[in-house]
């Protein structure tokens, strides 16, 4: 009899509970939420490297191009985008945001190696020697010296 009073008693708390975990689970966000989040640049990095970790390329490629536009054009975005582009092959998109980030900061050497990498795919040697240079001024990398002296040999 004890029993059966106390399942009785505990039955309402325990179904309580269910119903407010599964409610949660169904709130929708509001309208105020669904504009802020398509508006942050974080959001759409996010899903950027969702993205590419799931092997979606060209999902994830539109999606940074999209954060790169929100985030007004911050240095690393635009980096990020260049080294992205160019393992995409697209090499004039990679050069284009390369470029971008020379306009904020002349003295990025990131953005310098991959202008010079760029310059090296598509053929153009002197170009290339111009920036691995000037991004050896600022950064001694390993391999931006490794990549001009093959420019030599």
């Amino acid at each position: 009899m004890r029993k059966a009073i106390y399942l009785l008693a505990t039955l309402p708390v325990l179904f309580s509970c269910v119903t407010s975990t599964t409610q949660k689970d169904k709130i929708a966000l509001k309208p105020s939420q669904e504009v802020k989040k398509a508006q942050n640049f974080l959001y759409y990095y996010m899903v950027y490297l969702q993205e590419k970790n799931k092997g979606n390329l060209t999902k994830a490629y539109e999606n940074l191009i999209k954060a790169v536009e929100l985030s007004n054009y911050k240095e690393e975005f635009l980096l990020e985008a260049a080294k992205f582009s160019a393992s995409l092959k697209k090499l004039d998109d990679a050069e284009r945001f390369a470029r971008k980030v020379l306009k904020v900061d002349p003295k990025n050497s990131q953005a310098l190696k991959i202008l010079g990498e760029i310059s090296i795919l598509k053929g153009n040697r002197k170009e290339a020697k111009k920036f691995l240079k000037e991004a050896l001024e600022f950064s001694k990398d390993k391999d931006v010296y490794l990549m001009l002296s093959n420019l030599y040999i």
